[in-house]
């Protein structure tokens, strides 16, 4: 489960497993930005510094949008992301 607003500081919320699958992730999401996409985020000076919102909405419109990223993710690593609008809370599902 990712959230926008997901607390690791409210030790109710945290889990070791959930932390785990938080990292593996991340780190699909971000291998796929960077290293298929090859986005480059700009920090020089002369722009904004992205937000937490723009990652945030970068990965939702990944995630509801791109057909690519779905079938990387699938083909590549047996994960499906799914989103709950209601609750604005993305979830993966492990395929074996």
């Amino acid at each position: 489960m990712i959230s926008k607003n997901y607390n690791y500081d409210n030790e109710d919320n945290y889990s070791y497993e959930q932390d785990m699958i938080n990292k593996a992730t991340g780190y699909v999401i971000s291998k796929y930005i960077y290293e298929i996409k090859k986005l480059k985020i700009d920090l020089t000076t002369t722009k904004p510094t992205p937000t937490k919102d723009y990652f945030y909405n970068l990965i939702k419109n990944l995630v509801l949008n791109d057909k690519e990223f779905q079938k990387y993710t699938f083909d590549n690593y047996k994960i499906h992301f799914s989103y709950n609008e209601e609750k604005d809370i993305f979830y993966f599902e492990n395929y074996n």
